[in-house]
């Protein structure tokens, strides 16, 4: 059974269906373009997790009491570069643009692409934050907190 024939089936004009595929067709390469910004995007997320030493066993749930947390040490909040001004000015990239680029968006406009690399600096430290929920004091505790850059610690054992 044909595309046509499922819609026939559906009770959808032919009419509909190929205007439809008209309209998939312009889009088409939108739609490539798309694509390829996510793949781009992903084989970032993936360099820095491979960079980080990250495997699936880091991923997995968590004791919530710091033992065999794999992943504890090596997941942080990542932290883009620090958007360059000068930069932006001197590709005379639109004022408009600058936020979406600071966000890691590439932005096609007046047929120039405009991607976050071209503006911002080399990626800064992540930042390191520690939350501990009910617990007495233990030493595990201060172990895990050192080199936080936030700690939050809540509970109600004196």
């Amino acid at each position: 059974m044909d595309k046509i024939q499922m819609y026939r089936q559906s009770g959808i004009d032919e009419d509909v269906s190929r205007f439809g595929e008209a309209v998939a067709g312009r889009l088409k390469e939108r739609f490539d373009q798309i694509d390829e910004i996510a793949e781009f995007n992903q084989m970032k997320v993936i360099r820095a997790m491979q960079e980080s030493q990250v495997s699936e066993a880091c991923l997995t749930g968590t004791t919530g009491y710091g033992y065999n947390d794999l992943g504890r040490d090596k997941l942080e909040i990542l932290r883009a570069g620090r958007f360059d001004v000068e930069r932006a000015k001197a590709q005379e990239i639109p004022l408009r643009f600058w936020n979406p680029l600071q966000r890691g968006e590439t932005i096609e406009a007046d047929g120039r692409i405009f991607t976050p690399d071209m503006v911002l600096g080399a990626e800064r430290k992540g930042l390191k934050v520690v939350y501990v929920t009910d617990s007495r004091p233990v030493p595990v505790i201060a172990e895990q907190a050192a080199g936080a850059d936030l700690f939050i610690c809540e509970g109600m054992y004196g």
